[in-house]
């Protein structure tokens, strides 16, 4: 807990508290981290919150001492917000899958600048070169000028629940 100021610890034990006076031994659940976190400014959802507490906590719930280490670690930027393939829903990374295929029109694993230029124009949408250049540059970390699928899972990840699979 070092990373935690005195200030933020009062303030931080503070809100735990408040949600944990009149609990059994002052434990905090997943609806009450919510509300903890939405009172400190943080919003998450009901899967995050459990989360949180599974990787956290012990038992379903949080102790002070947990929560307090949790709070350190996402001040210090130990906790990502970040999601990874590996949080992904099974539906969702098949969406991906299927998703990358199509503009793989050739199958090699890699979407080239006219794979994209072709799927794109393909909406009906009128695209110009240097969209299609912009977008390659903004997915294709390595620079080499295609997008691979973990690329493709990269950009496409923080949108799940607002596609439909």
């Amino acid at each position: 807990m070092s990373t935690l100021t005195k200030e933020l610890q009062d303030e931080f034990t503070a809100a735990f508290e408040i949600f944990t006076k009149d609990t059994e031994g002052g434990f905090l659940d997943t609806e009450a981290l919510g509300k903890v976190l939405r009172m400190l400014g943080q919003e998450s959802t009901d899967d995050e919150l459990e989360e949180i507490v599974k990787d956290n906590g012990s038992g379903g719930a949080m102790c002070l001492e947990d929560f307090l280490g949790y709070m350190s670690r996402t001040i210090s930027g130990q906790v990502s917000d970040k999601k990874t393939e590996d949080d992904l829903s099974s539906g969702f990374k098949k969406l991906l899958q299927e998703s990358f295929r199509w503009y793989d029109k050739n199958g090699d694993g890699f979407i080239t600048k006219d794979e994209l230029k072709v799927a794109m124009q393909s909406t009906g949408e009128k695209v110009h070169d240097w969209e299609i250049d912009e977008f390659l540059n903004n997915c294709d970390d390595n620079k080499d000028n295609v997008i691979d699928f973990d690329e493709w899972v990269s950009i496409m990840k923080d949108m799940e629940g607002q596609v439909q699979s």
